[in-house]
């Protein structure tokens, strides 16, 4: 499996399409991955509900990725568009402001000031090297993976929905799917036929994975790609990866979570803004809760070779 992209995982019912994928977020590493869920699991660090919910968690995932995860490259990045670079050092002393420290916004607000146009780009490795000394980097840690899964995802991306759910400032949701990999996120969108989905997300999809009912307990998948999405035929698909997956549930793996709640987006759930919370307590090294030794061997078990991950 490819450790960034948009999967579109498939299957019919019973075929473990939710639940492994669900297993694939189990075994995460909770100190550079986040999980992100339209539906409960224990394993979700962040659950989203409406439309804009995904929105505004992929907004908040960009932000990351433009004022941390860029910032030390950033003289190079802007060396050739040098009059957007004081728009970007306003977002980004707004950014540190509301998210990780105000000293630091006021540091880069003073760098701006001593700085006419022509030496701001100059001394940008100044400025870098000063937030790095003040420990920006401890405090909100770089390359964070976010793994994202969408059950009933023909909910949230129909083709009769798309031009009213995803329209205006809503637009910018198609940046995630065609750039998922500079943006450190997997994404994973579950439905049971994507014929479901709007074609735009049909064409950008990374892979499709097919899951298959097999002999209960025994599952498997293959991942494929189609030349041309408008025409989803295995037959004539090419086959890029097989996997097998063990189903003993409810008994292993834990899957941890309920197979029959429904998929309705409501209300926004999500506060914006929220996540850079956790990536900061990520980033300090709290110490992670003991494991009870069921918890150990369902993992071990999965680490041995039942769950295959990137």
């Amino acid at each position: 499996m490819a450790k960034y992209g948009f999967y579109i995982t498939m299957g019919e019912f019973g075929s473990g399409k939710t639940q492994n994928t669900t297993a694939y977020l189990k075994w995460h590493d909770p100190t550079r991955e986040i999980n992100i869920t339209n539906y409960y699991t224990g394993y979700s660090h962040f659950q989203i509900s409406s439309h804009f919910d995904l929105i505004a968690i992929l907004n908040d995932i960009y932000d990351y990725h433009q004022y941390i995860n860029l910032l030390p490259a950033i003289q190079k990045i802007y060396s050739q568009k040098q009059s957007h670079l004081p728009g970007y050092l306003a977002g980004l002393a707004d950014f540190l402001a509301r998210y990780v420290d105000t000293p630091l916004s006021e540091l880069v607000r003073e760098y701006v000031s001593v700085h006419s146009s022509e030496t701001l780009l100059d001394n940008l490795p100044a400025l870098v090297g000063a937030l790095r000394d003040v420990s920006l980097f401890r405090r909100m840690k770089r390359n964070l993976k976010f793994n994202i899964v969408l059950d009933e995802s023909s909910i949230y991306f129909n083709p009769r929905n798309f031009a009213k759910n995803f329209s205006g400032e809503n637009e910018r949701l198609l940046d995630f799917i065609y750039q998922p990999r500079k943006l450190n996120v997997l994404m994973f969108v579950v439905v049971q036929s994507p014929m479901e989905l709007d074609v735009k997300f049909r064409r950008l999809a990374t892979y499709y994975r097919k899951y298959y009912k097999g002999l209960r307990i025994i599952r498997w998948h293959r991942d494929y790609y189609f030349l041309d999405p408008e025409e989803i035929d295995l037959e004539k698909a090419e086959q890029v990866d097989f996997g097998i997956n063990f189903n003993l549930y409810p008994f292993f793996p834990v899957y941890d979570y309920n197979t029959k709640e429904l998929i309705r987006p409501g209300d926004n759930i999500y506060q914006k803004g929220a996540i850079f919370s956790h990536i900061k307590s990520i980033s300090s090294g709290i110490p992670l809760p003991t494991r009870r030794a069921s918890g150990w061997f369902d993992d071990a078990c999965i680490r041995f070779g039942l769950k295959r991950r990137a």
